[in-house]
């Protein structure tokens, strides 16, 4: 009798835990509809953590099918309901759609009715070495010029107001990428000639360039560049870097210490709100430059290519107002798993690149190169007026 009670409390407290995993992944779904300004801790933080809450779901309905059927509709239930999000996370592409052969690419290109799109948070170019490597810079480079992009848009890139390193001029030549613009945002601590900022360089004529304003509180930017094509057709390619939580090493250091399990009142409680802090204006500040880049798109005069580091997973309202009137190539024309950040948290995909109905995308994909906190994403979009 003992024995079965232990097993009924032990019954019960499962069933607690699957209806506190169900409710997460229910407000996880909704999250992305509501405004950050107003819950701002479940919209910016808990759409990361879907994919983990997915996974406890679904092992809860395994669970319960051998164990107890009745108990298992709740995790069923809430994961239908929260199904369609996992294409943003993860595409099965069963029909291959999107997808061309090397040969069908290469015509194409050689037609130039196709454009390859490369967008890649580069970190500086690894200048305060947080990765142990003096080639990274040459590997960044290498890996640009490798895969051969028409537009190239970089993120936290590095820079000079007079000329460009020998980094970019490197990309520039070998990649053959010419032209370009660039805005200078940040200026870096100790270098007093070197800046950081978003670039975009281009196999054809920018004949026109611009900056969306976030305002003066932010490091982060959104540039756009007006491109002209060989047929004369004109595109507007924009850049984005939305507003990022700006940790320091003593913060990232306090997420280290979470991740492994110790407990949160074991690290420093002042530095605990200070990262709350930080998330919490990152949020309300990353939503308010989704405004203003959105009302910017909306007014473009030319077929809009949006791509950068949104610092947001798709689960978001960031995701969910960009992708209203843009279309996501990964979902277009991917297969697999889309992670694009290379760090602590797991499965984040915040890097994206996205067009208008003007474009199609295929064979976009996720280069797995651990050269900055960030892998490049790659896409190729034709556009569809040159028909």
């Amino acid at each position: 009798m003992h024995y079965i009670g232990i097993r009924k409390i032990g019954r019960k407290f499962l069933f607690l835990t699957n209806i506190l995993a169900a409710t997460g992944l229910l407000v996880c779904w909704l999250s992305s509809f509501w405004e950050p300004t107003y819950a701002w801790l479940i919209v910016g933080l808990l759409g990361m953590f879907y994919p983990i809450l997915l996974v406890i779901n679904i092992l809860f309905i395994g669970f319960w099918f051998l164990l107890n059927k009745k108990y298992m509709y709740l995790s069923l239930v809430v994961v239908a309901i929260s199904l369609f999000k996992i294409q943003a996370l993860y595409t099965f592409n069963f029909s291959n759609q999107g997808i061309k052969s090397p040969i069908e690419i290469d015509s194409l290109q050689h037609n130039h009715q196709l454009l390859g799109i490369m967008s890649y948070n580069v970190r500086l170019f690894n200048e305060y070495k947080w990765i142990k490597d003096k080639g990274m810079p040459d590997s960044i480079a290498n890996c640009i010029i490798k895969n051969k992009p028409t537009i190239l848009c970089l993120q936290e890139a590095l820079y000079t107001m007079d000329s460009s390193i020998d980094i970019l001029d490197k990309i520039k030549t070998k990649a053959f990428l010419p032209y370009s613009h660039a805005n200078t945002i940040t200026r870096l601590s100790g270098k007093k000639d070197n800046y950081t900022g978003n670039i975009i360089l281009s196999a054809y004529p920018i004949i026109r360039s611009g900056v969306v304003d976030f305002g003066e509180n932010t490091h982060n930017s959104c540039i756009y560049s007006d491109i002209e094509l060989p047929n004369q057709t004109r595109i507007r390619v924009y850049n984005t870097h939305l507003q990022s939580f700006r940790f320091e090493k003593k913060d990232y250091a306090l997420l280290k210490k979470i991740k492994e399990a110790d407990a949160w009142e074991e690290a420093d409680k002042n530095t605990s709100k200070t990262l709350l802090l930080k998330m919490k204006e990152a949020i309300i500040q990353r939503a308010e430059q989704v405004a203003k880049l959105q009302n910017h798109i909306q007014r473009s005069p030319y077929p809009v290519i949006l791509s950068g580091d949104f610092n947001d997973p798709p689960v978001s309202h960031t995701y969910y107002q960009l992708t209203e009137d843009l279309q996501d190539s990964f979902l277009e024309s991917s297969r697999g798993i889309g992670t694009t950040y290379n760090g602590i948290i797991p499965f984040l995909r915040i890097d994206y690149i996205l067009h208008d109905i003007h474009f199609k995308a295929y064979n976009h994909r996720i280069i797995p190169v651990k050269f900055s906190d960030h892998y490049p994403v790659f896409s190729y979009v034709e556009p569809l007026d040159n028909k």
